[in-house]
């Protein structure tokens, strides 16, 4: 029994290391160039951690099984409707594709396969070191990218992102790793002077190459959302009273609020449209608005746009559009419609190719329907209660940093992102449920 224990044991660690390798290369020009075999790569992946899960749940004694099963109950409610939804919407694959990634998001990625001492040893640090060597290889070639010969390679590299598949990856996957990278040194070290000399410069020459990577990716959203975790990093050293658990669910409840707040203004604004020129009038405070987020708002406007033009509005609230793909498609349907609504007829209308909602609050609430999205929100609040690296050291931060930049992108369990699949894990750690048969090296 302790042999095929061990075996399972190596067998996790292979197929979590595996499975990050693919899911950090996605961020990459790498995986743009083979999305394909990465996506193949997801599932067989994907079905082996099911696999281990089962296998592990089963090997735990009633008392346990029951115990994981009904601290999972509210996410098991929210398969349920989404179940519905992938009914009332035709069963199409792309639905069940991504039940299949949230199952393993929110069930697989838990105490049953993630180890605290795999992930903070092996997982978190690989994530750091080839972040800083696609950070380095990025700065190098951006700056000499001068020297290349004119209609050359030259063209490819006018931007900081020379390795990743656009800027914001790059700011987004950075400032996590300055998070994770504080977070593995305070585990060990009480203060910065306590680090031994070599330690310290190779630690500050990482630090180095990422804060200048997070400047480059001009990112705004990854800055904000970097330097307010910080401060709360720098609380949490000083303060004796400070509480990561409260302070993390505080920042959801907050930005749940935000969220709320900007769609009742939405609502109130739905006549004005989503741009000057052919969507209508918008206020002057709506153009500010609009600006300051990058054209963001009008994302968000098309997103409400899109309930009141969807054939059942109220299905369309309940059960949400599917997937990120189906609510985009609804958004683009709702601009044609109030262009006519305003000018009368589609003619001289212009494409508005909408990306996805570039938030997460609106994402969740809008894919999955509000009953799903209130279940999702609160076996998040859960899951931050029950970890127990929320509790210590400074990883409350790399949620905080998650929360923030949902503001602006969309970064849940629907999209299968860097930052998402971080927090993914280190929420998996509870201590209740996973015993090693012995430590990692």
């Amino acid at each position: 029994m302790g042999n095929n224990n061990r075996l399972l044991q190596n067998i996790t660690y292979g197929v979590l290391f595996c499975y990050s390798f693919f899911l950090i290369n996605t961020q990459t020009i790498f995986g743009k160039e083979h999305t394909g075999h990465i996506i193949h790569a997801e599932y067989f992946l994907g079905l082996a951690l099911v696999a281990i899960s089962i296998i592990r749940f089963l090997q735990l004694d009633k008392e346990k099984q029951k115990e994981w099963l009904t601290g999972r109950l509210l996410i098991f409610l929210y398969f349920a409707m989404r179940i519905v939804t992938t009914v009332k919407l035709g069963m199409g694959f792309d639905l069940f594709r991504n039940a299949f990634f949230e199952g393993m998001y929110l069930l697989t990625l838990s105490d049953l396969t993630v180890e605290e001492g795999f992930l903070k040893k092996v997982l978190l640090r690989f994530a750091v070191i080839l972040n800083f060597l696609l950070n380095l290889g990025s700065i190098v070639i951006y700056h000499l990218s001068d020297h290349f010969e004119e209609g050359s390679l030259s063209v490819l590299y006018e931007l900081p992102s020379v390795f990743y598949r656009n800027q914001n990856f790059m700011g987004t996957m950075t400032a996590i790793s300055i998070l994770i990278a504080l977070s593995l040194v305070f585990d060990r070290y009480r203060s910065f002077s306590e680090i031994p000399g070599l330690d310290k410069s190779l630690l500050l020459i990482i630090f180095a190459v990422a804060g200048y990577s997070v400047f480059l990716s001009g990112s705004r959203t990854s800055i904000v959302a970097l330097v307010a975790s910080l401060i709360l990093c720098f609380i949490r050293i000083k303060s004796k009273s400070f509480n990561p658990v409260k302070v993390t669910v505080g920042v959801l409840v907050i930005m749940v609020c935000i969220t709320a707040a900007l769609l009742a203004f939405i609502k109130t604004h739905e006549d004005t449209g989503f741009h000057l020129d052919n969507y209508g009038e918008m206020s002057e405070f709506e153009n500010k608005l609009d600006s300051i987020s990058t054209y963001r708002y009008s994302i968000w406007k098309s997103s409400v746009a899109a309930v009141d033009c969807a054939e059942d509005s109220n299905a369309y609230l309940l059960l949400g559009a599917g997937t990120l793909n189906r609510e985009r498609k609804a958004r683009n349907l709702a601009s044609v419609k109030l262009y006519e609504k305003i000018h009368g007829s589609a003619d001289g209308y212009e494409p508005r190719h909408f990306t996805h909602t570039h938030n997460g609050y609106i994402a969740m609430l809008f894919c999955t329907g509000i009953p799903a999205a209130i279940l999702y929100g609160l076996y998040t609040i859960k899951r931050i209660q029950r970890s127990t690296l929320i509790k210590t050291g400074l990883w409350f931060s790399i949620i905080v940093f998650l929360l923030l930049i949902n503001a602006f992108e969309c970064s849940t369990v629907l999209s299968r992102s860097f930052p998402i699949y971080m927090s993914a894990l280190i929420l998996a750690v509870e201590g209740r449920y996973y015993k090693t048969e012995r430590s990692v090296t």
